[in-house]
């Protein structure tokens, strides 16, 4: 029997929403400009408890979960140096999750195991929009007291049809409640006019299945195909035009896989390959609405298809790099936003091209006083072409980030001296148009620092 208890306490209090507007030509911010400083403030707990048992036939692991988050950001929504648009949101979360696995343990032939999930999520929120633009100048109050409590059951059986092909399939059921409580109030002076009013209850089930066909050619390499059925509940929107918007339905994928894997020169070269191919209906795409937010609707369907590679070296000892690729092509395959605008045919936004990493690590054994080890690590990253909206009008280009760390170890105490964008990479890292300007915020620049860690 194993028992495990962590705990983990977050306190964050930073600026937020540097958001300004971007150049046409160069699809860089030219300036950071607004009349109220814009901040966020975080108060995070997580706790978990994990009990295991096993013996020589079964193994059953228990996961509880809590979660306690409070809170509050303020925002300059109209993004300029004038008086327009402010907003003050705060936010309390309690989630308590509980899971049990049940696994069979004499799987020379055939393998099961049995699993239950189940959770409750209450989240209260309160957002307070002042309107300064107009005359009398008045306060939006939004209130929202929202829960969702669900449970899973799911099972997965694997069968060693021989010693190098295997079968397993699982499934799964969903069944989730939703309800939530809004009211919004419009404030003039000391006077409160009722706007909105909404109960909003909703129920969701699904079935989903997944099959994989493996082959085992030797103990050291694999291929493998693989089907499965993905899901993704529908929700609440806290901003929106019409009450049909109020809430957005599930999504739905399947996703297919076709891969192998295994070591092309033992303990020396790893390799890894996959084609993949993703068919979504009712997509759940976001969506900016002027001065107010996001709000989440259904988009149709779509269809995402590539592949990835990776290889993992290890040429000489205390020496490794790892190199990785992946290439998507992710498109709707329908989607009529509306009777003149049909985004059929257009790329997803938000999903990147080309995605590249490569990593390399060298570690030095030291026998002086100050250090055990030293490592140097150096890392470089690759994301683009991806587009920013639905529309397409507007893309960030392929760009690559530098990274750099050099760590001592001594013991228990660890300290690096490390960089972040070492080439000072120029590149967005959001954009979105509202009131048609083009906003965004700039990607993090040339950082450097140091860490002192201290292991227990």
């Amino acid at each position: 029997m194993n028992i495990r208890l962590t705990n983990n306490f977050e306190n964050a209090h930073q600026g937020a929403f540097s958001y300004g507007d971007v150049n046409n030509k160069t699809l860089l911010v030219d300036s950071v400009s607004t009349d109220h400083p814009s901040y966020y403030k975080r108060k995070l707990y997580d706790g978990g408890l994990q009990i295991s048992y096993y013996n020589d036939y079964i193994a059953i692991r228990s996961q509880t979960s809590v979660q306690h988050l409070n809170d509050t950001y303020e925002v300059d929504q109209d993004g300029s140096p004038k008086n327009l648009y402010f907003a003050i949101q705060s936010e309390k979360q309690r989630l308590i999750s509980e899971e049990i696995i049940l696994k069979g343990l004499d799987d020379n032939i055939y393998g099961w195991n049995f699993g239950v999930f189940a959770f409750n999520h209450g989240i209260d929120r309160a957002t307070d929009v002042f309107m300064n633009l107009r005359t009398p100048k008045y306060k939006l109050e939004k209130r929202y007291d929202d829960y969702s409590r669900g449970i899973a059951l799911f099972h997965q059986s694997t069968l060693n049809i021989t010693s190098k092909l295997r079968v397993e399939a699982g499934l799964r059921y969903d069944y989730e409640k939703a309800n939530s409580i809004h009211e919004e109030h419009k404030i003039i002076e000391s006077e409160a006019q009722l706007i909105n009013d909404f109960d909003s209850p909703l129920t969701f089930s699904q079935w989903t299945p997944k099959a994989s066909l493996q082959y085992l050619p030797t103990h050291q390499s694999q291929f493998y195909l693989t089907v499965a059925k993905g899901y993704k509940t529908g929700g609440f929107n806290t901003v929106f035009d019409t009450p049909l918007q109020r809430t957005f339905e599930p999504e739905y994928s399947w996703n297919y896989e076709l891969g192998s894997k295994g070591w092309i020169i033992p303990e020396k070269l790893f390799a890894e390959v996959a084609l993949f191919c993703i068919n979504t209906y009712n997509q759940q795409i976001k969506q900016h609405l002027d001065q107010q937010g996001i709000k989440i609707f259904n988009a149709g369907s779509s269809v995402s298809q590539g592949f990835e590679a990776t290889l993992n070296a290890t040429p000489f000892k205390n020496f490794g790099i790892d190199v990785a690729y992946g290439f998507t092509h992710a498109t709707f395959t329908k989607y009529q936003y509306s009777n003149d605008i049909d985004y059929s045919g257009k790329f997803l936004p938000f999903v990147p091209r080309n995605t590249v990493s490569v990593n390399a690590d060298y570690t030095i054994h030291t026998t002086n006083e100050f250090s055990d080890e030293i490592s140097f690590n150096a890392n470089y990253t690759g994301i683009g072409v991806m587009f920013w909206h639905e529309s397409n009008t507007v893309q960030q280009p392929f760009y690559g980030l530098l990274n750099t760390s050099v760590t001592a170890r001594n013991g228990n105490v660890s300290f690096s001296l490390w960089g972040k964008n070492i080439t000072n990479t120029q590149y967005l890292g959001y954009f979105f148009e509202v009131g048609g300007r083009k906003r965004g915020k700039q990607g993090k620049p040339l950082s450097v620092g140091i860490s002192l860690t201290l292991n227990f």
